[in-house]
């Protein structure tokens, strides 16, 4: 991961299914491509920093989940079929036949990620910090913790920021995390006001489509080289990391000690430490 600058490319990917654009990022043009996924609330310009560090012969594609970012944000449709349909035409837009994409999925885009990496043949599957729970009869199990979450309007922009820099996700901060906040908002209805662009209908109805899945039954149908890292203070607990190591064959299992769930910019140098390797693994030396 030696770091080949910023240079990067935007665009669109349309899913013909049912006409939802993605807005689209890619650094680089190398044969490795690697397609990133993000979490909830969050946008593709996460894997920046990821990018950047890549040398000359990778190319990184991150998208914008459908109502997220700037891509479009339906009124319905945000099943695992639909999210996945997305994966799908961004992975042949920027794939095509020029081989297998190693699939990275942080939060929410591991959990979309899954059935799809499941169905197709994915170069390799890193897998960052899901907070997969097991289900019960089809029902998860009652939440244990809870946090203050962020409202959907601030005063201002400055506001906005001042409660990003206070949050636990954001507490090495940095250039990228500056980067990362700024983009999740977008002018709001009064006179300096800020709101998420992730609405609460959109927040709602991306957990209330994917809440039923069982996502357990899935593990022993990967079939590629697989990487989980967990975070010690995110949201894959111990029990459930050691079983998906246990049942995804020949995955490794990376824990960050002293992580939050946002472990690419909360400790970036133990993420590259353990995703170097992975890459070395998917596709050899350079």
């Amino acid at each position: 991961m030696s770091g080949e600058g910023g240079s990067f490319e935007s665009f669109h990917v349309t899913n013909p299914r049912d006409g939802v654009r993605l807005h689209t990022l890619r650094w680089g043009h190398g044969p490795r491509i690697i397609v990133a996924l993000h979490g909830l609330n969050a946008h593709g310009w996460h894997w920046r920093r990821t990018a950047e560090r890549l040398g000359p012969e990778y190319s990184l594609v991150s998208y914008d989940l459908r109502g997220h970012g700037e891509s479009d944000k339906p009124e319905t449709g945000y099943s695992y079929a639909d999210q996945g349909g997305d994966l799908d035409c961004v992975v042949r837009s920027v794939a095509g036949d020029r081989g297998r994409p190693l699939i990275v999925g942080h939060s929410l885009g591991a959990r979309i990620a899954m059935p799809w990496v499941t169905e197709h043949d994915p170069a390799g599957f890193a897998i960052v910090d899901p907070g997969i729970v097991p289900h019960v009869n089809g029902t998860p199990p009652p939440r244990t913790r809870t946090r203050q979450p962020l409202v959907h309007e601030y005063a201002s922009r400055e506001e906005f920021m001042e409660r990003m820099r206070q949050t636990n996700f954001l507490r090495n901060w940095s250039a990228y995390s500056e980067e990362y906040a700024a983009m999740l908002i977008e002018p709001g209805e009064h006179a300096g006001s800020v709101h998420l662009r992730l609405t609460p209908p959109v927040m709602r109805l991306t957990m209330q489509d994917i809440a039923h899945v069982d996502l357990t039954e899935l593990y022993s149908r990967i079939d590629c080289p697989a990487l989980i890292i967990r975070a010690t203070e995110g949201h894959l607990g111990e029990a459930m990391a050691a079983r998906m190591h246990a049942e995804i064959r020949g995955s490794e299992l990376v824990t960050i000690e002293g992580s939050n769930h946002n472990v690419m910019l909360d400790r970036p140098e133990a993420f590259d430490a353990a995703f170097e390797p992975f890459l070395v693994r998917v596709f050899g030396r350079s």
